[in-house]
């Protein structure tokens, strides 16, 4: 991706203004610009990264992780200051910086247009690998969200996702493990689109 090198937040934010990438709508890898009513830098005290989007269109509430911060946590010492996940607001923030990606965050299709092909072997709890991913975004797709869930792990969120696919295409219940075998994986990616099953 490209993004504007600046590490003053009034800067970055001209930066992206100038290159017409400042929207008003989040997406997960933007760049939010705060403003706090104790920030002194003119008016723009923070960024953070954009996470999660699912509460913007009904709270107008966006997730996002952000360094040098305390935790926001009631009964945390407000001088530790770490990396934390929060929770803005709408009112909080003045825009998103929108990073120019080659492709958008979770879009694993190559630049040749042909679906990323990737092994069953590869698809197992506990593993972490891009062929996780692939599987993740495909979940995302035909089940309506796995939850949290780490990104390229086959974590207990993607294999209960991949249990409710399991289930939606047919399987009764003690073989609705989350566990991919080949039929149900290789309908998975022709269903979504989004990978292939290589023989």
């Amino acid at each position: 991706m490209t993004i504007p090198s600046c590490v003053y937040p009034p800067s970055g934010l001209a930066e992206f203004i100038k290159q017409g990438r400042l929207k008003q709508r989040p997406q997960p890898g933007d760049v939010a610009f705060f403003v706090f009513p104790t920030g002194e830098t003119f008016g723009v005290s923070h960024v953070g990264l954009v996470a999660d989007t699912s509460r913007w269109n009904t709270d107008g509430l966006v997730g996002t992780i952000e360094a040098q911060i305390n935790s926001g946590l009631p009964k945390a010492d407000i001088h530790a200051m770490g990396v934390y996940r929060r929770v803005r607001s709408r009112h909080e923030i003045i825009g998103f910086g929108r990073p120019n990606f080659k492709h958008r965050p979770g879009d694993k299709k190559s630049q040749t247009g042909q679906r990323a092909g990737l092994q069953l072997s590869s698809i197992r709890p506990g593993k972490r690998n891009r062929s996780i991913g692939l599987v993740q975004l495909a979940l995302s797709k035909v089940t309506g969200g796995l939850g949290r869930f780490i990104t390229d792990l086959y974590d207990g969120s993607t294999q209960q996702a991949y249990a409710r696919w399991q289930r939606q295409i047919g399987y009764a219940n003690d073989r609705a493990t989350g566990i991919p075998d080949e039929r149900s994986l290789r309908l998975l990616g022709e269903v979504t689109g989004t990978f292939q099953l290589d023989a």
